[in-house]
């Protein structure tokens, strides 16, 4: 199919009347197509012209240009470029008329051009004997194509993001775009690539997997059916390696001597993480130096399970990544492993928790006295009349400083020493009754009654059945079983 080209004509025209031109050849002027004889005389002779080089070449279109001198008394009819795809274009078309000076110019526009092809170009002009050309030049226009690539952003270690921006003249299809990149110069698709999908625009592309303190080159490209476009060249350099950055995940799952924990990873520093996990101690700060448990490789997130804790204990835990510059740490968080009624704890056996879950109550493990009366002797009202939990050991301080020293139901709690704790007391009401709903959890009961440390008059106490749960007021001077209890 053939293309339509469309060239702007400029025309000068003025009219000349003398004419010192007598190059004349055998008797015919230079150009005379009607063979006249000049007979030495000054005819009209076709003008000289000179092509002069296009200019402003794109895909699509080109600026043409020509300048002429010629003969007084001569009829222009046409002045312009011709071009074509092959060598030696000629003009027909008479159009145009008019008188031409004796120098002169032409500027035109090529228009519709076909792009990555060249072209040939021959300034003219055509007048009443015949069409002079001139010397003839080529240009090729352009693919039509534009690639750019951005500037390198978010440099790290191992990472940098780039991108660009790609444009397209005419009808070509562009079928794929991004970027390239590589530790040489120059760096084409057969490096590493980040494909950014097909078509013209703008595009983002992120590089991973670098290498720290390296070089890199990068090119944004562009491909279409016969080939690819590269834009300008950038270069950065990746950070030096550092240590790998990362955060401790916050401990789930807590039971009395278990729980979870991590953490993520989100920079290896530039060098591979070769070791992961968490470390935890009771003091704070822990390192690898620590309790720990590992968690593979790489970066990104990971879990971990903390095993063999101590009951109602605070640990601390941090996460830890390893690489070839050294261990880094997570931010400290803190957990306390959860309270089991039932569990052995410091000093006895727990048989309250409140709801906070970090207190309560803890039962000696067996019997202070199998019978032990509550009173010193003498009937006094020692004030020790609270009955709800925690008033205990006010209670039975109370008894001790109203009774002094002796043998009886409070004291014996009071200077009561197990594993290293020597804060027992003799339980409250409430707290006796609390001791009797998981008697069986603690253990070492016997079918009696218990004192508590709460008062009932001058004479009277308050005790509970442990074979009904029943709570009476008993005489001071009545012997009953004792059990210390501490609070935590």
């Amino acid at each position: 199919m053939k293309t339509k080209i469309y060239i702007s004509l400029i025309l000068i025209a003025i009219s000349f009347n003398s004419c010192k031109r007598t190059n004349c050849h055998n008797g015919v002027q230079d150009g005379d197509e009607t063979g006249i004889d000049c007979g030495g005389s000054c005819l009209e002779c076709p003008p000289s012209v000179t092509t002069l080089p296009a200019s402003a070449i794109l895909a699509t279109t080109a600026t043409v240009s020509m300048q002429y001198s010629g003969n007084a008394n001569t009829s222009v009819n046409t002045v312009g470029v011709c071009f074509g795809t092959s060598h030696n274009p000629t003009t027909i078309a008479l159009a145009n008329y008019g008188q031409f000076n004796s120098t002169g110019d032409f500027t035109g526009q090529l228009t519709s051009l076909t792009p990555s092809t060249t072209y040939y170009i021959r300034g003219f002009i055509k007048n009443n004997l015949g069409t002079a050309y001139g010397n003839e030049i080529t240009f090729t226009t352009t693919l039509g194509i534009s690639v750019t690539t951005n500037s390198i952003t978010s440099i790290t270690a191992t990472t940098a993001t780039s991108g660009g921006i790609v444009s397209s003249a005419g009808s070509i299809t562009i079928t794929g775009k991004g970027i390239c990149y590589g530790t040489s110069a120059n760096p084409t698709t057969s490096s590493s690539t980040v494909a950014s999908g097909t078509g013209t625009g703008s595009f983002i592309s992120n590089m991973t997997g670098l290498n720290a303190s390296t070089t890199y080159f990068v090119r944004a490209y562009a491909t279409y059916v016969s080939g690819t476009v590269y834009g300008n060249e950038q270069t950065f350099i990746c950070g030096a390696t550092t240590l790998p950055t990362l955060t401790t995940t916050s401990a789930t799952s807590i039971t009395s001597s278990s729980a979870f924990s991590g953490g993520n990873i989100s920079s290896d520093g530039g060098a591979s993480v070769s070791a992961r996990g968490v470390c935890w101690n009771t003091t704070g700060s822990p390192t690898t130096s620590s309790t720990l448990t590992y968690s593979g490789t790489g970066t990104g997130n990971f879990s971990s399970n903390l095993t063999g804790l101590t009951v109602g204990t605070t640990y601390y835990i941090r996460a830890f990544a390893t690489n070839s510059i050294g261990t880094a740490y997570g931010n400290e968080v803190s957990f306390t492993t959860s309270l089991v009624i039932g569990q052995s704890y410091q000093g006895g056996i727990i048989f309250y928790i409140d709801g906070s879950g970090l207190h309560g109550l803890i039962a000696a493990p067996s019997d202070q006295s199998a019978g032990s009366m509550w009173y010193n002797g003498s009937y006094l009202t020692t004030g020790a009349i609270d009955s709800i939990i925690g008033t205990g050991l006010a209670n039975t301080n109370s008894i001790v400083t109203v009774q002094g020293s002796g043998s009886y139901a409070a004291i014996l709690c009071n200077n009561l020493s197990l594993s290293g704790y020597n804060d027992w007391y003799l339980p409250s009401k409430a707290e006796l009754n609390q001791l009797f709903i998981n008697r069986s959890l603690v253990g070492g009961f016997v079918l009696n009654y218990y004192w508590s440390s709460t008062e009932g008059a001058l004479n009277l106490a308050w005790v509970q059945s442990f074979w009904a749960g029943d709570k009476h007021n008993l005489n001071k001077n009545t012997s009953c079983h004792v059990r210390a209890i501490r609070s935590f």
